[in-house]
């Protein structure tokens, strides 16, 4: 075959961000290890918290300059695919060889952006199963004409170029269609249950609106005796304005995934046909559908710690009726323990070929933020 090389853009705007996350960082802890004043002998310990995040930032520079540098790129030939991308977050180029490929697909999230994806699943060599979600955000292919390929037409033009040289191996089972009537369905809406991340977040992000609305009150009704404090009132009023724009952007996937449970989007649906669901990061209006005839083993999973119950839902299948391998996903149900042993119990009644399938290999597959649950 003729090989291919898909490059992916510099990213300018990341390096940039962890530079100036050094500078500043360096630069506090500069400013508190050079302040030898006696009274002020508690900075060593803020200056050691400080350099604490400058290593950080260190090692994120480090690894982002090394993309820079060499830039990424996805190649395909002959004998595999090579992969040097920050995704994989390796110390050398990802080789992938046809033989160990299991399966490749292109798949689509809605986060705080839109984004595209080449899903690949491959066997290592103790004969587990990897999976890699691979963003194609920057990548650019040109066609015979010259003509650029990005996005979605990438994603799918990758994927099916993979698929053509992976053999397609017919599940040895005579698989039960299960009996169900047309126009049954069950749904069951979940929340997110207790999150103290997203609540914690939450709370600060409060704290940071109100300090800038107090600040920003000053700017408008006071009167300033001098220049001096009127600069001070509207540094600071910029400053929590940033801090809360940056904690917005930090936390905003986490928040939206806690605030579509609190709205009661996400749902689990069981028709005629299979099980439907829907969480945070897939595309809006869209669902992923399970066959019955596809379902390997389900069960709930529920945890009581600090006072609340946790829970979650196992679904083990096979993505299609030639795949001899199973994925498996954990969707968490939030604090509702009756709901999701509900469900389970449900699907599992309905499922025609439960552990079927016991002998083809598992990979758990993470939802959209990067989470084994979501």
């Amino acid at each position: 075959m003729k090989p291919i090389t898909i490059h992916f853009r510099r990213r300018y705007i990341r390096l940039l961000r962890v530079l100036v996350y050094v500078l500043v960082t360096a630069w506090f802890v500069w400013h508190l290890a050079m302040d030898t004043d006696k009274e002020h002998q508690d900075r060593a310990l803020a200056s050691l918290f400080f350099a604490a995040f400058t290593l950080h930032a260190c090692y994120l520079t480090w690894r982002y300059a090394r993309f820079f540098l060499q830039r990424e790129f996805i190649h395909i030939d002959a004998k595999g695919i090579t992969i040097w991308h920050n995704d994989v977050a390796r110390m050398k180029p990802l080789q992938l060889s046809w033989a160990n490929i299991t399966d490749a697909w292109a798949d689509e999230y809605q986060l705080h952006h839109h984004n595209h994806y080449l899903r690949v699943i491959w066997r290592t060599d103790e004969l587990e199963l990897e999976h890699l979600a691979l963003t194609l955000q920057g990548a650019v292919l040109y066609d015979t004409n010259g003509k650029a390929i990005r996005g979605k037409p990438l994603a799918h033009r990758m994927a099916a170029l993979i698929k053509k040289r992976l053999p397609a191996v017919r599940v040895p089972l005579d698989l039960a269609p299960a009996d169900i009537p047309g126009g049954w369905q069950k749904t069951w809406f979940f929340g997110t249950g207790y999150n103290s991340t997203g609540c914690l977040a939450g709370v600060v992000m409060l704290a940071l609106l109100l300090f800038f609305l107090l600040f920003l009150a000053i700017l408008l009704f006071s009167k300033f005796k001098n220049t001096n404090e009127f600069a001070t009132c509207l540094f600071m009023t910029n400053l929590f304005l940033l801090l809360l724009f940056g904690l917005i952007r930090i936390t905003y996937d986490s928040l939206m995934h806690w605030l579509y449970g609190v709205w009661g989007r996400r749902f689990i649906r069981i028709d005629h046909v299979g099980v439907h669901y829907w969480r945070y990061g897939m595309m809006q209006g869209s669902e992923a559908t399970i066959p019955w005839e596809m379902i390997h083993a389900v069960s709930a999973e529920c945890e009581y710690m600090r006072n609340h119950w946790f829970c979650s839902l196992h679904l083990t299948y096979a993505p299609y009726a030639s795949a001899h391998y199973l994925q498996h996903i954990e969707y968490d149900t939030g604090s509702d323990k009756k709901k999701t042993e509900e469900a389970a119990a449900n699907i599992r009644l309905h499922c025609p070929n439960l552990y079927q399938f016991a002998r083809l290999p598992r990979v758990t597959l993470p939802n959209a933020i990067g989470n084994a649950k979501g």
